[in-house]
């Protein structure tokens, strides 16, 4: 082979390479807070109120969107597996949510927890429809809003800038023609606003998870989700122990009841 073939299937190599990393780099990282209400978790009907901070590094291809600790949280797992002498988990170390969507091109893989495990699955494209010529300001940025069904029924607003054109937003909610700042249900029990906007060139990968079971149809998530709720502890041993009041009434804690009242801010 001459010099000069060489070099040319070199540039070749490089200019695949190139092409093929480009996007694996931010150009943006949005932090946002998701806040989920329900009035009827507390006894005496008070607003019920649980924030969770998430970070979306995201460029016109790729995004990942989860909260900060977790790829530390399972980095540090991997690693005391290797070392026996290793120092124990500490509790700040814990993810408050072990939820993330990986987006590469059109396919956006969304990973939720139900009970002790993960399940990944792809997420259907969303159909937005201009709500009105409504305006708002979001950080400094002019905002329109956009309103959208997705797959199961549920009704979600949105408010995205065009003036920063990435198809991008908080959880599953892309596709616009702006950066997405703010999400909402119908009801505003859930909520994800934005809270600040900066330049990054972070690396965008998926997260690391452990022991994940990738499903092939939404479907089969929310199936596993209901049996879940049905039967909380479908999946444990039973407990030989109880717990009983000074009166000597047992105690029972359903699982259910619970996690009932809280379908109605459930991510679909």
């Amino acid at each position: 082979m001459s010099f000069k073939r060489f070099l040319f299937l070199c540039v070749l190599t490089f200019q695949s390479i190139h092409s093929q990393n480009k996007y694996d780099n931010a150009e943006l990282k949005i932090d946002y807070q998701m806040t989920i209400s329900n009035d009827q978790g507390n006894n005496n009907g008070a607003d019920v109120r649980h924030s969770y901070d998430f970070t979306l590094l995201c460029n016109a291809v790729k995004s990942i969107y989860a909260n900060n600790e977790l790829p530390n949280y399972y980095e540090f797992i991997r690693k005391s597996r290797s070392n026996r002498q290793a120092p124990s988990l500490d509790r700040s170390m814990y993810p408050k949510s072990k939820s993330s969507v990986y987006k590469d091109g059109e396919s956006v893989v969304v990973t939720l927890p139900v009970g002790n495990n993960l399940y990944s699955f792809n997420e259907p494209e969303l159909k937005w429809e201009t709500v009105s010529s409504e305006k708002k300001e979001i950080l400094g940025n002019l905002c329109s809003k956009a309103k959208a069904v997705t797959d199961t029924g549920k009704l979600y607003y949105a408010w995205y800038c065009p003036k920063i054109p990435v198809p991008e937003g908080p959880f599953r909610f892309k596709g616009l023609v702006g950066l997405i700042l703010e999400v909402h249900n119908e009801d505003r029990s859930l909520i994800i606003e934005a809270t600040k906007i900066e330049k990054s060139n972070s690396i965008i990968e998926p997260i690391a998870y452990i022991n994940t079971v990738h499903l092939k149809e939404k479907a089969d998530f929310i199936k596993k989700r209901s049996e879940y709720i049905d039967n909380p502890n479908a999946d444990k041993f039973s407990s030989p122990y109880k717990a009983y009041t000074l009166d000597g009434k047992e105690i029972k804690a359903d699982k259910r009841k619970s996690l009932k009242l809280n379908e109605n801010i459930l991510l679909d």
